[in-house]
């Protein structure tokens, strides 16, 4: 009984991990590797929602086109997918 007493936190702790916390650096990876796929010319969605076309590129931001002759100052980080080849 004692030992079911003691092992019980322990198993409360791996199931908060594995639902809560395994997630979210699993998305945390996602949204990095999206990062790093940028490209010029890639067409992106970011964190807002925004789809665009990337027109230039700097280290932690981008510039991207979202109609004819705008192109607005994004933060690389807020890049959320990249959306070659999905048509």
């Amino acid at each position: 009984m004692e030992l079911v007493v003691l092992a019980l936190p322990l198993v409360l702790l791996f199931g908060l991990w594995f639902t809560m916390i395994r997630p979210l650096r699993l998305r945390q990876r996602e949204a990095q590797a999206a990062q790093m796929a940028v490209h010029v010319g890639a067409e992106v969605m970011t964190t807002a929602g925004i789809y665009g076309t990337v027109v230039w590129m700097e280290d932690q931001t981008i510039g991207l086109q979202i109609s004819d002759g705008v192109v607005v100052k994004y933060a690389r980080a807020a890049v959320a997918s990249v959306m070659d080849g999905e048509g």
